[in-house]
């Protein structure tokens, strides 16, 4: 019998494509399915599976941080990865606006430097990555560069993409359900197997059925459990601190600027500092790559100690809310996306992961709806031999279905 949501307008018996898991990750890829059906003028019924919506933080968090060292890395077709990075910034930003979201979007680029001499080598290296336009890059030059006062590492522009993660994710969710989708939270996802046909999905609640093999999305609480998946990946634990909303005339004491800013620490210690203001005063500051929560205690301890020694007074004054998330990494850190026998993967990391993820999930739509995997290959291939498949005996599948 499958699962019924009492609460939904409408329910399908049987779905044509079941996402566990809603993070970044799993709730991109459900509203990227639905978009691209719907434009291409085609039905296919979705099912998002999750016990909650997993933010990354609570409050703004990075867009395209990092990216710029994207292309020193040697992720198979870099390049085009790069392209492709560029262009999914600019349609997440879209996808924003169409939907109305308010989540606080604020879109310019950040470049780290120790040194003012060293900005203009840098905006020249950017160039060539493909995802800085040099119109965008030269405009107003001497007005983009800040210098936080006390934080002697970091040169940056006022902005870089600083979003509000959970109104963005609630956002898109609401979109989902708005194009038909059926969004179950409060639901644990406990394992899946063919019967008859269908693919049951065994939850907490009851099954669900799909015609096609689950995406599995759920980071750190599944991917590195199921079956056959040998993607190098580590659980790391960061932590954020979070503030606010920050006074107008705090903003401008700490942070020389009332605009929204990001930030990062940019000599390449281990203690880097990250952080960022939104446009509507809301301020996260984090740090740290743990490889265990058992040292969260010690991390927090020398976050206050940096945190003081940057902006005297803030965090007594403002008394943050600190919270640790594990999140998947990979030795990229770019997204997990791979085609398994019996199921599907993605996840991927809560910083570069945002626009990761979301070009993940666009390719991962054009799979499903337009049986187009072109772009999905490329993702596949920034893990060489990873995605083997698991034995079919493993999960009593026989054979992939096809993509509806």
């Amino acid at each position: 019998m499958a699962l019924r949501d009492l609460s939904a307008a409408a329910f399908e018996n049987v779905y044509d494509r079941v996402i566990i898991g809603a993070g970044l990750s799993g709730i991109f890829t459900a509203y990227e399915i639905l978009r691209t059906a719907r434009e291409a003028n085609k039905s296919v019924s979705v099912a998002l599976v999750a016990e909650k919506i997993n933010a990354p933080t609570p409050a703004g968090s990075h867009i395209v941080y990092g990216l710029d060292g994207m292309f020193e890395t040697k992720v198979p077709n870099h390049k085009k990865i790069n392209e492709m990075m560029r262009e999914s910034i600019h349609a997440l930003e879209d996808t924003i606006l169409a939907e109305s979201i308010d989540c606080s979007l604020s879109m310019v680029y950040e470049y780290k430097a120790q040194k003012m001499s060293e900005v203009s080598a840098m905006f020249q290296s950017l160039m060539g990555t493909n995802i800085y336009d040099p119109r965008e890059v030269t405009a107003n030059y001497a007005q983009q560069i800040l210098r936080l006062p006390r934080h002697p590492h970091s040169l940056i522009t006022n902005a870089i993409g600083q979003v509000n993660m959970p109104a963005l994710l609630n956002g898109l969710v609401e979109s989902i359900r708005n194009m038909g989708g059926h969004v179950m939270l409060e639901t644990a996802y406990e394992n899946h197997a063919r019967n008859n046909g269908t693919v049951q999905i065994n939850t907490d609640k009851g099954v669900i059925e799909s015609r096609n093999a689950p995406l599995i999305a759920t980071g750190p609480t599944h991917l590195q459990t199921m079956p056959g998946f040998t993607v190098k990946t580590d659980v790391i634990f960061t932590m954020a601190m979070v503030f606010g909303p920050i006074k107008p005339e705090d903003r401008k004491k700490y942070f020389n600027t009332e605009k929204a800013i990001a930030f990062c620490d940019s000599n390449l210690s281990g203690d880097v500092l990250w952080g960022g203001i939104d446009d509507k005063g809301r301020l996260t500051l984090g740090r740290g790559d743990l490889e265990s929560p058992n040292g969260a205690a010690a991390l927090e301890a020398d976050i206050r100690r940096q945190v003081e020694d940057y902006f005297p007074g803030l965090a007594a004054k403002y008394k943050p809310e600190v919270i640790l998330k594990p999140m998947l990494c990979t030795a990229n850190q770019m997204p997990v996306v791979g085609r398994m026998q019996g199921y599907d993967v993605m996840g991927g990391w809560g910083g570069r992961g945002i626009v990761g993820g979301y070009m993940a999930a666009r390719a991962y739509a054009q799979m499903v709806v337009n049986k187009d995997d072109k772009v999905l290959q490329l993702f596949e291939a920034m893990q060489p031999g990873a995605f083997k498949g698991a034995p079919s005996r493993m999960l009593g599948f026989e054979n992939r279905q096809p993509a509806v």
